[in-house]
């Protein structure tokens, strides 16, 4: 039996591990900017360029570990 994603979000650390999208978790000592593109949307870079899209239904979650409000 496969492990859901949810599950294997909950083994890691969550200081260092959030998800910004569904089927996206991220580490945040690799995330390098979080940008805003219009409308509500953002996108998070990686350091090492890498982006993607952060999910609204996220937002909240991620502002919090990150300390944004």
């Amino acid at each position: 039996m496969q492990e859901s994603q949810a599950g294997k979000l909950e083994k890691l650390d969550p200081l260092r591990f959030m998800r910004i999208h569904r089927p996206v978790v991220i580490h945040t000592g690799f995330l390098n900017e979080i940008n805003n593109i219009g409308l509500g949307d953002v996108e998070v870079r990686r350091k090492d360029g890498l982006t993607f899209r952060a999910s609204k239904s996220y937002e909240e979650e991620w502002h919090r570990k990150l300390g944004l409000g």
